[in-house]
């Protein structure tokens, strides 16, 4: 493969990751366009990395492609993933604000991320960063894939602290509240991205349903809120906000989120 960077969308400096666009040329014609993430952070990197070789056994459609390694002779400090290039595609918050989207249409994106969430821990694997920007969906066809492997690890890998985005991270990896952490940390980020996708078409910041407050203690946001949001998706955002990361896990269980979509 003749591959080159075409363009560079996101360059935070060396010890962060950076993300180019990435063509393959023939006979000096652009074949193909991919992504390149290159990562700055050795552990994000081998995370990443063995979940995408992992899942990719399963040969989900709503889990981002790994096509293969490549280190750009740059920057070799930086080792990166090919991954497939989803043009067009946009973040799942961004979708859920078209004015043309409806509650069902993000009942339907909602019900195809809970199916890949239970495929990836049936494979052992914690997202541990799940949130509106790490779910792309397809406006043209509501098709949907995860992205963003970075803290992805084997549930026996998890530690407490230093996970994800506080917003949507479960509070045991915090280490806000003790427990376990396993899938029930992603059932809760699930919740608030789910509800937050709905919170979001008042056009008003936050979108997340959650606040830390100065104590580190979570709050919902404001109840009138709160209160605009469809029942069911109120039941799903209660019933997975348990704190109790094992009473969490039982409920998940139990559910089927958007089970008719």
């Amino acid at each position: 493969m003749d591959l080159k960077i075409s363009k560079v969308l996101v360059d935070s400096g060396r010890g962060d990751n950076r993300i180019s666009l990435l063509v393959e040329k023939e006979q000096a014609e652009v074949k193909r366009t991919y992504l390149l993430k290159q990562f700055g952070k050795a552990n994000h990197y081998v995370n990443e990395l063995s979940a995408l070789m992992r899942l990719s056994q399963e040969s989900s459609e709503d889990i981002v492609k790994a096509i293969c390694l490549w280190r750009d002779p740059s920057d070799r400090q930086r080792p990166g993933i090919v991954l497939e290039y989803l043009q067009g595609w946009e973040s799942s918050m961004d979708y859920a604000k078209r004015i043309e989207v409806t509650n069902d249409d993000i009942r339907a994106i909602g019900s195809r991320l809970w199916d890949a969430l239970s495929r990836m821990h049936n494979s052992g694997l914690l997202h541990a960063d799940l949130k509106p920007d790490n779910v792309m969906v397809d406006p043209r066809t509501g098709a949907l894939k995860i992205i963003d492997f970075g803290f992805s690890v084997p549930f026996h890998r998890v530690q407490h602290g230093g996970r994800g985005n506080p917003r949507y991270s479960g509070p045991e990896i915090a280490g806000l509240v003790q427990g376990p952490i396993n899938e029930a940390a992603d059932l809760w980020s699930y919740a608030l991205t789910v509800a937050g996708w709905f919170i979001c078409k008042d056009g008003k910041n936050p979108c997340s349903p959650i606040r830390i407050d100065h104590n580190g203690d979570y709050k919902f946001v404001d109840p009138s809120r709160l209160a605009t949001l469809p029942e069911d998706v109120r039941q799903i955002l209660h019933a997975l906000t348990t704190q109790d990361p094992l009473k969490r896990k039982a409920i998940g269980k139990s559910i089927q989120p958007f089970l008719t979509f």
